[in-house]
């Protein structure tokens, strides 16, 4: 007893040092482990309704922590719940309560699935009504507890119940405040996108034109949206734009890359779990449909979602519903669907790799096709004076824009990577150039080395190299007395005067020989021509070599039959940038 009454005293210390009921549980169980000699002790707690709402086991010391040690008789607790009651059993494997005609068969079939011998449990009660209980077990030794455990229990639990009623009240509370709190951060985030509306969206050429009319038209509706594109044309910018400027802009926007989730979890993500529906479930997931509720979720890349989980979608889409895995509760969402691919989706239903009736479902309503980059004209330079805005505010450099030859040579590029791309380009030029604006040979070093070969293919053959490239070859192939930088600026900016006029001929007469037409050249020594043709031939063979390795030099000088350091030699007589290959 006295014994007992250090412990009913510990633990009303603790109640007053621990008002948290997660600090708290841990110091009851502690104590009831070393009073009783118990193994296991467990304390659940549950709703009006008969849900679980919180469920903690612990172990002493020299127990192994693990899954298997964690599971509890639910059965033998459900016992305890119906009949308001004390249970203590020296040996549930012979007890005659457990094993008679009057003991339910799941009870029994429990109690020797899990070998239990010790076993003792009490209800916690609170105002005449059982919200949870205390269970505790040892399941290698028997007689271990007897009536004095029953008393100690049930005192304990009479004890308890008050302090732990108040003690999940104020952490329910906190945890509500706190949801609260995010729930109000989270609309003032919203409300901020909703007002920025489309100023994260930079063009105004008529093909994007028609995109904002588009957008415009379901603007008062709760039309679904399905964005068709290239990769890189910001088919999330516009997503975020048709929610911002809709009807449900104050609510929550949920985005899922269908692309980028495991295909064992997208399920799990989308329509969430409960606790213990799969390995790893180790507790309730809410679903991103759920978390969009009221509002939209954006499906982007909705072309490589798996099919058995597009027939899962569709009902969505059609019902409004979804299950949690592992519950049978439908659970219904009011929820808009944005989604977005780089697909065509109508080859994909032809290939049985997208199901037909999720196609139609999806473009019942607004489809945005959103045009490439290479399409939208000067939309180019807007949006790469916007791209230097940006940088600018970051690095806190000032870089005032794009001379004309920058933005012409802009204007020529195809955009493989479209936006994406662009900023790719920007971004570099922007670290390496020197000076308040970006110029065609800081841009040149970020392009795509085969534009070089298209640029020199486009003119018959390699009879004309553009200023950018031919500033390269002139640094690296002009007499030493001729590769001042006044020289080369002034030649390529046409100046007709030089300091020295007599300085003239040997560099318009190297010009000539890179840049005019072998038609027009015909005064041109055929010794001159043909070292300026084989010149720039052997710079597009080493670029195309580069291309075909992936920039790798070793893979490379193998391909051209060349040695390694020859091909290092000619890669920089050439002036290709470090960006073109890899050591």
């Amino acid at each position: 007893m006295a014994s007992y009454i250090k412990m009913l005293f510990d633990f009303s210390k603790s109640v007053f040092a621990n008002a948290d009921i997660d600090q708290l549980l841990p110091v009851i169980q502690d104590l009831v482990l070393q009073e009783t000699g118990a193994e296991r002790c467990q304390i659940a707690l549950f709703s009006s309704n008969g849900q679980t709402i919180l469920d903690r086991v612990r172990v002493r010391d020299n127990v192994k922590d693990d899954p298997a040690n964690r599971k509890i008789s639910s059965k033998v607790i459900s016992a305890v719940v119906e009949s308001n009651e004390v249970v203590v059993s020296p040996n549930a494997m012979i007890d005659r309560r457990f094993h008679d005609g009057t003991a339910k068969k799941d009870i029994i079939n429990t109690v020797i699935a899990q070998q239990l011998l010790s076993i003792a449990c009490a209800p916690l009660i609170y105002k005449e009504q059982t919200f949870g209980v205390i269970y505790i077990d040892n399941r290698t030794e028997e007689g271990i507890f007897n009536k004095d455990t029953g008393t100690l229990l049930k005192g304990l639990a009479d004890l308890m119940s008050d302090a732990l009623v108040k003690s999940l009240e104020r952490t329910l509370k906190r945890r509500k405040e706190a949801e609260t709190l995010q729930a109000q951060i989270r609309e003032l985030r919203e409300e901020v996108d909703r007002l920025k509306g489309y100023d994260k969206i930079v063009g105004n050429s008529p093909a994007m034109k028609k995109v904002y009319e588009q957008i415009e038209r379901s603007r008062e509706h709760d039309f679904n949206v399905l964005i068709t594109g290239e990769t890189g044309t910001g088919k999330e910018r516009f997503a975020r734009a048709c929610h911002n400027l809709s009807p449900r802009s104050g609510k929550p926007l949920v985005t899922v890359n269908c692309a980028a989730l495991p295909a064992n979890l997208i399920e799990s993500e989308l329509f969430g779990h409960i606790k213990g529906a799969f390995t790893g479930a180790i507790s309730n997931k809410t679903g991103r449909f759920e978390l969009a509720d009221g509002g939209a979720v954006f499906l982007d890349e909705i072309g490589d979602l798996p099919l058995e989980s597009q027939a899962k979608l569709l009902r969505v889409l059609q019902e409004g519903e979804i299950q949690r895995i592992g519950e049978s509760k439908i659970i219904k969402v009011d929820v808009r669907f944005i989604s977005a691919t780089n697909r065509d989706l109508r080859k994909a239903v032809a290939d049985g790799e997208f199901r037909e009736d999720l196609y139609y479902r999806l473009t019942e309503g607004i489809t945005l096709t959103l045009p490439p980059l290479r399409e939208r004209g000067d939309d180019v330079i807007l949006i790469a004076n916007h791209i230097l805005e940006e940088l600018n505010n970051d690095y806190q450099k000032n870089v005032s824009g794009m001379t004309d030859e920058a933005c012409a040579l802009l204007l020529k590029y195809d955009y493989p990577g479209n936006v994406r791309d662009l900023r790719r380009i920007i971004k570099n030029a922007y670290i390496y150039t020197d000076t308040d604006q970006i110029d065609v040979h800081d841009l040149q070093p970020a392009m795509e080395a085969d534009y070089i070969a298209d640029e020199l293919e486009a003119h018959d053959g390699y009879d004309y190299i553009s200023d950018a490239v031919a500033r390269q070859i002139y640094q690296a192939h002009l007499p030493e007395e001729y590769q001042s930088e006044a020289f080369i600026e002034a030649y390529v900016a046409d100046m007709d005067e030089f300091d020295s006029p007599g300085q003239v001929d040997p560099i318009r007469q190297f010009h000539d020989r890179v840049t005019l037409s072998i038609r027009d050249a015909a005064d041109i020594p055929l010794k001159v021509a043909l070292k300026a043709v084989s010149m720039a031939f052997e710079r597009n063979y080493i670029i195309q070599k580069l291309m075909d390795a992936s920039g790798k030099i070793v893979t490379a000088h193998k391909e051209a039959g060349i040695d390694k350091k020859t091909m290092i030699e000619k890669i920089k007589s050439h002036g290709l940038k470090r960006e073109w290959y890899v050591d």
